[in-house]
């Protein structure tokens, strides 16, 4: 949510014969990123999971989720980093000496998603499904005509409601 967290190595210091605290850290948050910004990136990510590149693991973890595939140049390294409100994991394949994959049909979403889609699956078990959260101030939902990109118009055969900063669309 595009809040930073000043990283502290010792939480507590006490006095072993007393138990008296001596030093105590506590997380020092501050807002570092708009939160409409992430929202809106965060709903961008979302369309690679039930759309996009990453379909397989929208279709198979019943949890909202977000993230980004990537293939590098002559399949040197695939990947998948992907994320719910409570688990991030980012799933990576590739050699350490740069050499290609050797698959010319290797990608980040056909090869590492898959992958990454068993080791999530478990891990979310325990968790309940929740959504990524209300739109924060500041947010603005436009209905857009799928076949020109424009705003929709009464005449548009085919309509979807987008994410937009106030004051964008």
């Amino acid at each position: 949510t595009g809040i930073r967290a000043k990283p502290y190595a010792i939480t507590r210091i006490t006095k072993s014969t007393t138990g008296e605290v001596l030093e105590e850290n506590r997380p020092q948050l501050s807002e570092v990123i708009n939160p409409a910004w992430i929202y809106v990136l965060v709903d961008m990510m979302k369309s690679v999971v039930t759309e996009g590149t990453a379909r397989y693991a929208g279709i198979r973890i019943r949890h909202p989720l977000a993230g980004k595939t990537g293939t590098t140049q002559d399949n040197r390294d695939v990947w998948f980093l992907g994320f719910t409100p409570e688990v991030v994991a980012g799933a990576w394949m590739g050699y350490d000496n740069f050499s290609p994959l050797g698959k010319k049909d290797a990608t980040g979403g056909s090869t590492v998603v898959p992958w990454w889609t068993d080791i999530m699956q478990t891990a979310l078990k325990d968790y309940p499904s929740r959504d990524f959260g209300p739109p924060p101030e500041g947010i603005n939902f436009q209905k857009i005509c799928t076949t020109s990109g424009n705003l929709a118009k009464g005449t548009c055969p085919k309509v979807r409601l987008e994410v937009f900063l106030r004051d964008t669309a």
